[in-house]
């Protein structure tokens, strides 16, 4: 396998490769951090690669598999999913992990996901800068919120469908993948009904940009991570990175690699309007 980081200019098609890896270890996740570089999630492990394209492998003590990682700018923390069912934190001036779920918190989620097989528990992670996490998981078809290690569905009743409810845990999402925490709302890619969906601090949801029964033209087809820098939500859908403005009167596509054999893994936002990009070659 090769793995790329791809940097683009935004409103400009310059493309620019800053890093490649031949490696039989898959990569899941990365995401710029501008004192840092690029904090990177490997089936082995965390690693960091700097500005000067210096890689060190193991970066981060105590985590070992990680599938999905998210940096926490204003509190410059880095939570990261390790194997399918813990969520992990560190700091980016002590790299040393450790768990905030709890075991309390382990054992209400083991009531959620005990009839999931495969065991894929957590898709996706965010987190508020007062610690708060949400996530992800396409199986069981809920969002749920991480609050001082107690779990608690934010929204989702485990069936999957479109729907919406007084209650949040009353509603349905379908295989939901993305999650991004903004301004104290939760927007949540709800990938099988092809839209991207907003729970507001006042505990309503909404859908802001897409609808279960369109695709394509106009339309989503699959969204899942999610990014949301400066009022655009950015996100993968169908092999393309594409924005959308909160309000989604202004939408389009950013990026599509030029061989479609090029599978996007995951995106991030850096300065100076940067996209970055990471593929699977």
């Amino acid at each position: 396998m090769s793995f790329k980081i791809l940097e683009q200019k935004f409103g400009t098609s310059v493309k620019t490769i800053i890093f490649e890896l031949e490696t039989k270890i898959k990569v899941n996740d990365f995401c710029f951090v501008k004192d840092k570089g690029f904090i990177i999630a490997m089936d082995n492990g965390v690693s960091l690669l700097t500005h000067d394209n210096d890689f060190i492998s193991s970066w981060v003590a105590h985590v070992h598999n990680p599938k999905s990682i998210y940096f926490q700018e204003k509190n410059k923390n880095v939570y990261v999913i390790d194997g399918y069912s813990s969520v992990k934190r560190f700091s980016l001036n002590n790299p040393y992990a450790f768990e905030v779920m709890g075991d309390r918190g382990k054992a209400t989620l083991n009531n959620y996901f005990s009839k999931i097989k495969d065991k894929e528990y957590i898709v996706d992670c965010s987190a508020t800068s007062s610690g708060e996490i949400y996530f992800t998981n396409d199986k069981v078809n809920r969002c749920f919120r991480i609050n001082n290690a107690e779990i608690e569905v934010l929204v989702g009743n485990g069936r999957s469908g479109f729907s919406i409810a007084t209650k949040l845990d009353q509603c349905q999402l379908n295989a939901p993948s993305g999650v991004c925490c903004y301004n104290g709302d939760v927007y949540i890619s709800d990938t099988q009904n092809k839209c991207i969906r907003m729970v507001s601090k006042n505990k309503s949801i909404k859908t802001i940009f897409g609808k279960p029964e369109t695709s394509g033209e106009g339309g989503l087809d699959a969204p899942s991570k999610m990014i949301i820098k400066g009022n655009l939500i950015y996100f993968i859908d169908n092999n393309k990175i594409k924005y959308s403005t909160m309000d989604a009167t202004d939408t389009g596509v950013i990026y599509k690699p030029q061989d479609p054999k090029n599978n996007i893994v995951s995106l991030d936002i850096g300065r100076d309007k940067l996209l970055y990009v990471l593929s699977e070659v």
